[in-house]
This record gives C-alpha cells, structure tokens and sequence, in this order.
C-alpha cells in the first residue's frame, strides 16, 4: 500500500499556492495506521485539500482508505448540498472536528475557509495539524486596544472544555479609566478551536478611593484595602520562594522539571505553604494571587486525552456533549489534575477552605479569596496544585475588620459592536445578554469589537470586569486521525495510567512545546 502523509500534501499545496513559508517538519500519517471498518457515529466535519467541507451529520466509517458517509459538501463559492453517500480519501482530508448539526450553517463554514485560504493562517494550520501538542489553545481572549497598541487581558472559562462542562468566569482588567472614558474591547478566537460564548458583558465597579477590587474564588467581587506581603514562603521542596511571590512582576514561582519528575511519579502534588499573622479585631482575611497556567494542563488534554483516542476522539467529544453522568465523572477526573487547593492549617490538620480553577496558560489571572478568622494570631495557608501545571507570581493579604461592603456593580451596555470588517453587529447583543440557550459561535481567526462609554467616578475609584460564560470545543488535529493499535489510549477510570502518560508526555515534550506554543497563534482577520 502507498504511504501518503496529508499533511505533506497540504504543504505542498500552500506552498505552492503562496510562496515560501517557515519550514516546520510535518509528521507522517499513513493510511494504514488508520483502522479500516472503524466506525464514528458522531456528526462530522471532514475539512479537505480542495478548501471544501463536508458535513457527516452522522458519522462515517474507514474502508478502502477512505471515509464513508451520508453527507454534504460546500466550497466558499459554490456546494453540492445533495445528502448522499460519499467517500472521501483519507489522504485529501486535513482536519476533522465533531460539530452540533443544530448550530452549523453556511455563513460559519464559509467564515473559516476565508481564514483557511489567508496566507498568514496556512503555515500555522499545517504546524497545528502535525504537531497537536505544540498548537496554541486557549479559550476566547479578551484585549484592550487604543491607537497606539492592544494588550491582552483574559482567557475566558479555559476549564469549559463541553456543551455539559459549561461555567462561568470573572476577571479584572487592568485599565487606567479617565473621568469619561471610551474603551475598546476585542473578542477573539486564535486557536483550533470552536467557542460557544453564552454570555459576555462588561461590569464597572466603583469602590472608594485607593481600595482595589478582585473576582474571587465564588466569581463575585471581594474588596481590599491594603496589601500586607507573606512573612514566610516555603514550597515543598523546602525552598524559600517569598522573593518571587512580593510582587507582580512575571517572576513566578514553578515546581520545575525536577520537582515535577520527584512528585508527580509517585502520584504527590506540590504545594506553598505561606504565613501572616492576623491583629487582633480581623473578621477575615483576603488573600489575593496572580497565577496562570503552564502548558502541562494542555498536554494532558491534546495529547494524552484526546490525542491518544485517535478518530475515536470524535465518539468522545459527543459523548462528553450528551451524557451528563460521564461528564460528571471526567469533570471530578480532571479537577484532580487543575486548580489551586486553599487549605488552612487547624487544630493540626489542614482543613480544605477553597478550590481556586485554572486560569489558562495564555494570560496571568488575579483572583482573591476570603477566610473567616477565629481568632488573632499567626496563619498558615497552603496553596496545592499538581506539579508544573501551575505558576503564581504574587501574593499578598488583607486584614479586614467588618463586613461591610462598600462598592457597586454596574454592567454597562455596548455602544457598539463591529465584526472583524467593521460591519455593526446588533444580533450578537442579544446573543451575550443573557445565560440561556443562545450562543456567539465563534472559529479559527473570527474577532468581533465592543465599543463602551465607561463614566468615572468623581470621588471614587473605578474598576472594570468582564463577566462570562460559555464553553469550547477542540478540533480534531491531522495527526489523531491515526487510530493507534498499540500503546496508551484514554481511559477515564484509569487515574493511575492517566498521570503515568501525563508525566511521560510532558517529560518528553516541555521544551518544544513552551518554544512553539505561541507560534501557531491563529491571526485574527482584520479590516481596520
């Protein structure tokens, strides 16, 4: 049998088609590692050679080399709608995705073949389809522009990664308002990913002069006065860390390869243990942290959960889509991997108070969290996380003495929303408005621009937040359309194999992976 590589093909023809491009190394997928009768009974996009799509609302089997299906099929400028029976070579496809039939349409399909055929986004699909582990993966992300540049701010809900995984998010932007300010916000998708944005919308938080705010751990607002910097910061491997934690200067602290290596193979997580002592008449603490992601979280989910299923990562989306008891079940599954654990030394015993969620490996999150007081004295608090899969910059402490609140929220509505092209867009204000069964469905290269007028405070402060919720979902990459025979294959009650494939893949990968991450960032397409 003739062994092919897609992705070869798809190089050449870009090449071809746009001149010379950086030279990435395309791995080889043959055709017979690919399992002939396999059978995927999810609905299915085949993303192909000729920019065309194919829709397989219900799934298709391997055979002959080809996958097999009832299906339509659509170019940017012409289709062959007809539902029929069609075999598609394995070697003229260059990506697949699982889709939702009730949300696709012509206009999306039409969206991403514009991206597909730009010549900026053409080397970076090939790199994403070769290399999966190494493509870059966020959720929606969020910037601040003006005249002179853009800035990112957030990644929204990184932890929704399905329909039935969909959450809620909450993070500040660190933006200086005038007395009346105009601020312009980007919403953007630059990865291979499909979002789902149910809610998006931006709040103003006026609090007294000199106070900050923070979303916390429960996606309110907590209020702090002053910023009181740890007495003592020691990670586990006994190593004073408080230097890097004094400031939120990109210095953080991370457990390393060799932290990482000692813990996570005999299954143990890494943690900081940080002290302050509380003065007398403090009702509670607030602790805020700056932390993000590193890529460990992504490798587990391209590489060992998805990546390892092959085609069969198709039948697994959907099932994570439609079945609420397995959802459930993945979701307690991998909050073993994510997030911060906040435990409070009493009585002897570390007593759990908080879970603080992924922030996402693209932007630092500032988030805070409040612990009651019993009484005055020292307080000791420790910060677990898996090994490597978490970063923290800053921490500091507020002692507060009362409960009361004195801060308001206020969600201010768009004066304007514009497409990438300019076009104004009221219909996606509706879409955001509120948390129901309405989403902005966004792909590859989309951005969409909010335009606000936000009024300062004469007397107070004022602090802007967006607010959201929603959900995402990855394609399927070139490369898993190998469905592996042999080897390690993702198994959610398999916990033990599943850390074990975790630390061989990011033993093996971590520098190649932090090198080229940002590289294959999907550009935005943009008329100014």
């Amino acid at each position: 049998m003739k062994k092919q590589s897609f992705v070869l093909a798809l190089l050449l023809v870009i090449l071809n088609i746009f001149g010379c491009f950086p030279n990435f190394q395309a791995s080889s997928v043959r055709k017979d590692e690919v399992a002939d009768t396999t059978k995927i009974q999810s609905p299915t996009k085949a993303y192909a050679l000729d920019a065309s799509v194919i829709l397989l609302p219900r799934g298709f089997v391997v055979r002959n080399d080809s996958i097999i299906g009832l299906g339509q099929r659509f170019w940017l400028n012409k289709s062959d709608p007809v539902y029929r029976m069609r075999a598609i070579p394995l070697d003229s496809i260059a990506a697949m995705t699982h889709y939702d039939s009730r949300m696709t349409g012509g206009r999306g399909i039409a969206t991403f073949l514009l991206g597909t055929l730009s010549a900026v986004m053409a080397p970076l699909s090939i790199y994403c389809i070769s290399c999966p582990k190494c493509c870059f993966g966020s959720c929606p992300t969020v910037y601040i522009s003006s005249e002179h540049d853009t800035t990112l701010q957030a990644e929204l809900f990184s932890h929704s990664i399905s329909k039935r995984l969909e959450g809620t998010d909450l993070d500040v932007l660190s933006h200086q308002l005038s007395h009346d300010d105009t601020l312009h916000l980007r919403l953007t998708n630059e990865a291979l990913e499909t979002h789902f944005i149910n809610r998006f919308s931006l709040l103003a938080v006026q609090h007294p002069a000199g106070t900050k705010v923070f979303p916390s751990d429960r996606n309110d607002v907590l209020l702090v006065r002053s910023f009181q910097p740890p007495l003592g910061a020691v990670a586990r491997s006994g190593n004073d860390i408080r230097d890097l934690l004094l400031d939120p200067d990109n210095r953080p602290y991370r457990s390393g390869r060799e932290t990482f290596a000692s813990l996570a193979q005999r299954g143990e997580w890494d943690w900081i243990d940080v002290n302050v002592d509380v003065p007398e008449g403090t009702r509670k603490v607030i602790m805020v942290l700056r932390l993000k992601n590193t890529l460990l979280s992504t490798v587990l989910f391209y590489d060992v959960v998805l990546g390892s299923q092959g085609l069969l990562a198709l039948d697994w989306n959907k099932r994570l889509d439609d079945d609420d008891a397995y959802a459930a079940k993945f979701q307690k599954v991998y909050e073993t991997f994510s997030g911060v654990t906040v435990q409070v030394a009493t009585d002897g015993a570390w007593i759990t108070h908080s879970t603080i969620r992924d922030a996402g490996p693209i932007a630092w999150k500032s988030v805070a969290t409040d612990i009651p007081v019993l009484q005055p004295g020292r307080l000791t608090i420790r910060l677990e996380f898996f090994p490597d899969n978490i970063m923290v910059d800053f921490i500091a402490f507020d002692f507060q003495t009362s409960d009361e609140v004195s801060f308001d929220v206020q969600e201010i509505q768009p004066l304007a929303i514009h497409d990438n092209v300019g076009t104004p867009r009221e219909d996606i204000r509706q879409l955001l408005r509120e948390d129901d069964d309405q989403y902005l469905i966004t792909h590859p290269g989309d951005l969409y621009r909010f335009t606000y007028h936000v009024p300062g405070g004469e007397e107070n402060d004022v602090s802007l937040l967006v607010s959201s919720r929603g959900y995402y979902t990855e394609w399927i990459r070139g490369d898993w359309l190998r469905v592996r025979q042999r080897g390690y294959r993702f198994d959610l009650s398999d916990t033990r194999g599943t850390i074990s494939q975790l630390v061989r893949s990011w033993l093996e990968n971590k520098d190649l992976i932090e090198q080229r991450f940002s590289e294959s960032r999907i550009p935005v397409r943009e008329v100014q």
